[in-house]
Protein backbone atom coordinates (compact mmCIF):
# COMPACT_ATOMS: atom_id res chain seq x y z
CA UNK A 1 0.00 0.00 0.00
CA UNK A 2 1.31 3.33 -0.94
CA UNK A 3 1.18 6.76 1.14
CA UNK A 4 -0.36 9.19 -0.55
CA UNK A 5 1.61 12.40 -1.01
CA UNK A 6 -0.47 14.39 1.42
CA UNK A 7 0.23 11.58 4.08
CA UNK A 8 4.33 11.88 3.21
CA UNK A 9 3.91 15.48 3.62
CA UNK A 10 2.66 16.18 7.11
CA UNK A 11 5.16 13.40 7.84
CA UNK A 12 7.99 15.35 6.59
CA UNK A 13 6.56 18.16 8.48
CA UNK A 14 6.26 16.31 11.62
CA UNK A 15 9.99 15.23 11.23
CA UNK A 16 10.87 18.87 11.35
CA UNK A 17 9.09 19.68 13.75
CA UNK A 18 10.95 17.47 16.43
CA UNK A 19 14.38 17.48 14.85
CA UNK A 20 14.19 21.51 14.59
CA UNK A 21 12.45 22.18 17.78
CA UNK A 22 14.14 24.79 19.71
CA UNK A 23 13.82 25.41 23.57
CA UNK A 24 14.87 28.29 25.21
CA UNK A 25 18.06 27.88 27.66
CA UNK A 26 17.63 29.21 30.70
CA UNK A 27 20.55 29.58 33.38
CA UNK A 28 20.43 27.30 36.80
CA UNK A 29 22.59 27.64 39.72
CA UNK A 30 22.93 29.90 42.46
CA UNK A 31 25.25 32.77 43.86
CA UNK A 32 26.19 33.61 47.35
CA UNK A 33 27.92 36.63 48.11
CA UNK A 34 28.31 38.70 51.55
CA UNK A 35 29.45 42.51 51.98
CA UNK A 36 28.46 45.51 54.62
CA UNK A 37 28.13 49.30 54.26
CA UNK A 38 28.10 52.40 56.91
CA UNK A 39 24.58 53.47 57.72
CA UNK A 40 23.21 56.14 59.95
CA UNK A 41 21.90 54.59 63.73
CA UNK A 42 17.80 53.51 62.31
CA UNK A 43 17.46 49.83 64.13
CA UNK A 44 16.54 47.58 61.17
CA UNK A 45 12.37 47.07 62.52
CA UNK A 46 12.21 50.63 61.17
CA UNK A 47 14.50 50.98 58.27
CA UNK A 48 13.76 50.36 55.06
CA UNK A 49 16.36 52.75 52.88
CA UNK A 50 19.89 51.10 52.21
CA UNK A 51 23.16 52.91 50.27
CA UNK A 52 24.41 51.05 47.77
CA UNK A 53 26.91 47.74 48.97
CA UNK A 54 29.69 46.28 47.30
CA UNK A 55 30.02 42.86 47.94
CA UNK A 56 31.98 39.53 47.11
CA UNK A 57 30.92 36.23 45.68
CA UNK A 58 31.83 33.25 47.95
CA UNK A 59 30.03 30.37 46.40
CA UNK A 60 28.77 29.47 43.30
CA UNK A 61 26.98 26.32 41.90
CA UNK A 62 25.17 25.34 38.55
CA UNK A 63 25.79 27.47 35.71
CA UNK A 64 27.38 29.93 38.00
CA UNK A 65 30.45 28.24 38.63
CA UNK A 66 32.62 29.77 35.89
CA UNK A 67 32.62 33.04 38.27
CA UNK A 68 33.52 30.70 41.52
CA UNK A 69 36.55 32.83 43.17
CA UNK A 70 39.44 32.86 43.25
CA UNK A 71 39.75 35.53 42.42
CA UNK A 72 36.83 36.94 44.05
CA UNK A 73 33.95 38.81 41.65
CA UNK A 74 32.41 41.57 42.68
CA UNK A 75 28.60 42.21 42.76
CA UNK A 76 27.18 45.40 43.04
CA UNK A 77 23.72 45.90 44.70
CA UNK A 78 22.49 49.65 44.10
CA UNK A 79 21.00 51.95 46.90
CA UNK A 80 17.64 50.02 47.73
CA UNK A 81 14.60 49.99 49.31
CA UNK A 82 13.98 46.51 51.66
CA UNK A 83 10.00 47.36 50.89
CA UNK A 84 9.64 48.59 47.39
CA UNK A 85 11.27 45.92 44.32
CA UNK A 86 11.40 49.46 42.02
CA UNK A 87 15.53 50.49 42.34
CA UNK A 88 17.30 47.33 43.89
CA UNK A 89 19.43 45.51 41.09
CA UNK A 90 22.34 43.18 41.52
CA UNK A 91 24.96 43.31 38.96
CA UNK A 92 28.48 41.70 37.91
CA UNK A 93 30.69 40.19 35.72
CA UNK A 94 27.88 37.03 35.55
CA UNK A 95 24.96 39.44 34.33
CA UNK A 96 21.92 41.56 36.27
CA UNK A 97 19.16 40.80 38.56
CA UNK A 98 16.35 43.47 38.00
CA UNK A 99 13.56 42.85 41.25
CA UNK A 100 9.93 42.88 40.09
CA UNK A 101 8.08 41.61 43.23
CA UNK A 102 9.67 42.32 46.88
CA UNK A 103 8.33 40.58 50.83
CA UNK A 104 10.11 41.67 54.02
CA UNK A 105 10.07 37.83 55.66
CA UNK A 106 11.04 39.63 58.84
CA UNK A 107 12.21 42.78 60.21
CA UNK A 108 13.78 43.12 63.52
CA UNK A 109 15.62 45.25 65.77
CA UNK A 110 18.76 44.16 64.43
CA UNK A 111 18.19 41.17 61.56
CA UNK A 112 15.91 41.84 58.71
CA UNK A 113 14.91 38.86 56.00
CA UNK A 114 14.17 39.91 52.34
CA UNK A 115 13.50 38.21 49.23
CA UNK A 116 13.57 39.81 45.52
CA UNK A 117 11.43 38.17 42.26
CA UNK A 118 12.10 39.14 39.17
CA UNK A 119 14.38 38.87 36.08
CA UNK A 120 17.80 37.57 35.58
CA UNK A 121 19.66 38.72 32.45
CA UNK A 122 23.25 36.54 31.97
CA UNK A 123 26.50 37.81 30.66
CA UNK A 124 29.72 37.70 30.52
CA UNK A 125 30.57 33.76 31.18
CA UNK A 126 26.89 33.05 30.96
CA UNK A 127 26.49 35.06 28.26
CA UNK A 128 25.35 32.09 26.25
CA UNK A 129 22.37 31.62 28.62
CA UNK A 130 18.90 33.40 28.00
CA UNK A 131 16.90 35.68 30.48
CA UNK A 132 14.76 33.88 33.41
CA UNK A 133 12.46 34.33 36.42
CA UNK A 134 15.22 34.53 39.78
CA UNK A 135 15.53 35.81 43.29
CA UNK A 136 17.86 37.30 45.29
CA UNK A 137 17.21 36.19 49.54
CA UNK A 138 18.69 38.82 51.50
CA UNK A 139 19.88 38.79 55.55
CA UNK A 140 21.05 42.17 56.51
CA UNK A 141 22.50 42.51 60.18
CA UNK A 142 23.11 45.67 62.15
CA UNK A 143 25.94 45.91 64.69
CA UNK A 144 25.81 46.42 68.29
CA UNK A 145 25.36 49.73 69.13
CA UNK A 146 22.33 52.88 69.04
CA UNK A 147 24.50 56.09 68.24
CA UNK A 148 26.49 57.13 65.63
CA UNK A 149 27.42 55.24 61.87
CA UNK A 150 26.56 51.67 62.75
CA UNK A 151 27.53 48.96 60.00
CA UNK A 152 24.87 46.58 58.58
CA UNK A 153 26.28 43.25 57.09
CA UNK A 154 24.44 42.02 54.25
CA UNK A 155 24.64 38.16 53.38
CA UNK A 156 22.29 36.72 50.13
CA UNK A 157 22.64 34.09 47.88
CA UNK A 158 21.29 34.84 43.54
CA UNK A 159 19.14 31.55 42.38
CA UNK A 160 17.87 30.88 39.25
CA UNK A 161 15.99 27.46 38.34
CA UNK A 162 16.51 26.88 34.45
CA UNK A 163 13.40 25.03 32.89
CA UNK A 164 13.42 24.38 29.13
CA UNK A 165 10.53 25.54 27.60
CA UNK A 166 9.38 25.03 23.78
CA UNK A 167 9.72 28.21 21.43
CA UNK A 168 6.32 29.19 20.06
CA UNK A 169 7.31 29.05 16.42
CA UNK A 170 8.27 25.27 16.92
CA UNK A 171 4.86 24.70 19.26
CA UNK A 172 3.25 26.17 16.05
CA UNK A 173 5.27 23.75 13.54
CA UNK A 174 4.43 20.66 15.99
CA UNK A 175 0.47 22.01 15.12
CA UNK A 176 0.99 21.90 11.87
CA UNK A 177 2.04 18.64 11.40
CA UNK A 178 -0.16 16.99 13.86
CA UNK A 179 -2.98 18.85 11.55
CA UNK A 180 -1.48 17.53 8.04
CA UNK A 181 -1.68 14.02 9.29
CA UNK A 182 -4.88 14.10 10.67
CA UNK A 183 -6.26 15.55 7.35
CA UNK A 184 -4.18 13.33 5.34
CA UNK A 185 -5.67 10.26 7.25
CA UNK A 186 -9.63 11.33 6.36
CA UNK A 187 -7.71 11.58 2.11
CA UNK A 188 -8.01 8.47 0.16
CA UNK A 189 -5.11 7.43 -1.12
CA UNK A 190 -4.93 7.83 -4.57
CA UNK A 191 -4.13 4.19 -5.14
CA UNK A 192 -8.09 4.04 -4.19
CA UNK A 193 -9.32 6.60 -6.29
CA UNK A 194 -7.31 5.03 -9.07
CA UNK A 195 -9.40 1.71 -7.99
CA UNK A 196 -12.93 3.63 -7.52
CA UNK A 197 -12.38 4.72 -10.73
CA UNK A 198 -12.23 1.57 -12.64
Amino acid sequence: MHISSALKAAALVAALTFSTQASAVPVSGSLAFGGSANETGETLNVRTSFTEMNTVVTSAVGDFSPVNPPPFVGVTIGAFNSTAPANFTLSGTFGTFTATGVTQIQAQVGFQDVLYTGTFSPSGPLGAFDDTDAFVRLALTRAVGTTGPITVSLSGTLGVVGVDVPEPASMALLGAGLLGLGLARRTPSSDARRRKAN
